[in-house]
């Protein structure tokens, strides 16, 4: 009986090792996992069903490729000996947005942007920020605003911000040296200029960089503007171009400097480079203007050297017009002018000059400067007959060429014998016919006039209004008649007034008839 009993006994042990056997061997040993987005890493033997089977167990799914930041569901695939299972991870969001707020103060003129209100924002999803407050207008003073902050999964933060809206910018930056405005602080000038007293503003020294506080009060409220006063003007730096002559010791670099103002009052000047004053030809300084507050001006001159190769310029060498026989003072009004020395003196040579004969002549004018360039220049005179000479010279003229002739003949000897210029003959007429044979129409007219009086002729000389011709009318046999002595196409006479006027080549050029005889 015994022996039967541990029969069945053996055969129970052998059926029960052999059910958790199988047990062992079928029941799943992994299991699915959920985690919240965002975890840093990932722990395989969170899958792991019991212990036990960590040692034969292995993940065959690359986990490094699984993004734990985006949500939603993974397969995971284990082995355990020869056996593989399938599990999932789960990457859900339940984590509210961890968000920094922040109260704001903003001008009347600010549009709101809810973005202003959050510093930073810490979510592994995408999010958004909203508001359920209902702002119609923006008064001055405070106003809560409840600032959302909503991820795609609905998790959110929220709080009420603070929206400060004041009449008076919050920081203002103003130049150093220029006076402070009410209008640079407020936003509305036209509006609030009666909410800013100007004392307070002249508490702010202008004239020194630096941070400023100006509280303005305002309905039991302050409102403060932080003033920032700097120097960002480079100093106003102008420059001249200078040129000197080799040698010239009165040139420094502060020459250069034709003017420097800065609105911080003090100014320091560096030039950057070296000059050679001896060296001719052109260089260039550059010199930099640098203020108090290190803002900066660089400007360039030019130093232009010249040598010293040119003498001195006469002044006052105007031609000298004299009778036969007169005094001439040469150095009246006359200087000769060096660019380097000065005035210099000068010598004159008048060897060839003859005072007592007519004629033109050239006084030479010598000047010499230190570095010994020397000037050399003529000067014309002209030596004119007197009255006496000229007449003699006419009677001479007169004798040999037109006694005795008609008035008509006279005319035609003039044309014939004599030539066409536009002189005036100054500053004796008849004395340039006599010497240049030639001349203008007036000098031509002046010329028969002189002939017709030393034959005694009752004539006179006669011009258009304009003056712009001259012509002879003669007293003949009991008429007046128009002669015109001048080469060319005006019309011998003797002509009568209608004849002259006519005629083509005066083109209607009429005379004052009020002052000279009719010509019928």
């Amino acid at each position: 009986m015994k022996r039967r009993w541990d029969l069945v006994g053996c055969i129970l042990v052998s059926v029960v090792v052999s059910v958790v056997a199988l047990i062992f061997i079928y029941q799943p040993k992994f299991k699915d996992v959920t985690i919240e987005a965002g975890s840093k890493d990932l722990d395989l033997n969170l899958f792991i069903v019991n212990k036990f089977y960590l040692k034969r167990s292995k993940c065959l799914t690359d986990i490094e490729k699984i993004d734990l930041n985006k949500t939603g569901e993974y397969d995971i695939e284990f082995s355990f000996g020869e056996k593989s299972e399938i599990v999932h991870l789960n990457i859900i969001d339940t984590t509210a947005p961890k968000v920094k707020f922040k109260d704001i103060t903003k001008t009347s003129d600010y549009k709101i942007d809810l973005n202003d209100f959050v510093e930073s924002v810490e979510d592994v999803s995408k999010y958004e920020i909203t508001t359920d407050t209902n702002i119609k207008e923006l008064s001055y003073g405070e106003h809560k605003i409840n600032v959302i902050v909503k991820d795609k999964y609905g998790n959110e933060t929220s709080k009420a911000c603070l929206l400060n809206i004041s009449f008076i910018y919050e920081e203002v930056h103003h130049e150093l040296g220029t006076p402070l405005l009410i209008s640079e602080i407020l936003v509305n000038p036209k509006k609030d200029t009666n909410l800013i007293d100007e004392k307070e503003l002249k508490e702010i020294d202008v004239d020194k960089e630096g941070e400023y506080t100006l509280d303005i009060p305002y309905e039991n409220k302050t409102y403060t503007s932080k003033v920032i006063i700097k120097d960002t003007l480079p100093p106003e730096l102008n420059v001249r171009d200078i040129t000197v002559y080799q040698g010239d010791k009165s040139v420094t670099n502060k020459s250069f400097v034709k003017s420097v103002n800065d609105n911080s009052k003090k100014v320091e000047l560096t030039y950057l480079n070296d000059l050679d004053y001896e060296r001719v030809g052109t260089q260039e300084l550059k010199i930099v203007a640098t203020d108090a507050y290190g803002n900066k001006t660089e400007k360039t001159a030019k130093l232009t050297i010249k040598k010293d190769d040119r003498g001195p310029v006469f002044k006052g060498l105007s031609d000298i017009n004299i009778v036969r026989n007169a005094s001439v003072d040469y150095k009246k009004g006359v200087s000769a002018i060096d660019a380097v020395d000065g005035e210099c003196d000068f010598s004159i040579d008048t060897s060839k000059v003859k005072l007592d004969i007519a004629g033109t002549y050239y006084a030479k004018y010598i000047s010499t400067d230190k570095a010994g360039n020397k000037t050399t220049k003529n000067r014309k005179i002209v030596v004119n007959p007197t009255q006496a000479d000229i007449d003699a010279e006419f009677r001479k003229y007169y004798n040999k060429n037109l006694k005795g002739m008609s008035v008509l003949d006279m005319v035609n000897y003039i044309r014939k014998n004599t030539g066409y210029n536009s002189s005036w003959g100054k500053p004796d007429s008849v004395y340039y016919m006599l010497t240049n044979n030639t001349g203008n129409c007036y000098v031509h007219a002046l010329f028969l006039k002189r002939a017709l009086d030393e034959a005694g002729i009752k004539n006179m000389l006669i011009h258009t209004i304009d003056k712009t011709h001259y012509w002879n009318l003669v007293y003949q046999n009991g008429v007046w008649r128009h002669y015109d002595a001048t080469p060319g196409r005006h019309t011998t006479g003797p002509d009568t007034d209608d004849e002259k006027f006519n005629s083509s080549r005066m083109e209607h050029r009429d005379w004052d008839r009020s002052l000279y005889p009719k010509a019928e």
